[in-house]
């Protein structure tokens, strides 16, 4: 069963949802088959702090649902 990180705390990330957001996450660096932890969560005004490949990232919520991770 796939899982986005909230769900599942951290994982290897599969593949993105949305094309465009993948697009722009694997420029950054955040490729499929990264390992991927969620550090902190604010869901209240939805901001996520995300280490992928030993570096943080700030995401979006539509960003964190995005991805899949197995």
């Amino acid at each position: 069963m796939h899982n986005n990180i909230l769900d599942k705390k951290e994982g290897i990330l599969s593949h993105f949802k949305d094309d465009f957001i993948a697009q722009r996450m694997m420029s950054m660096g955040v490729l499929p088959g990264a390992k991927v932890r969620l550090v902190r969560a604010n869901p209240r005004i939805g901001a996520y702090y995300i280490l992928a490949s030993n570096r943080h990232f700030a995401m979006r919520e539509e960003e964190v649902k995005s991805m899949i991770i197995v």
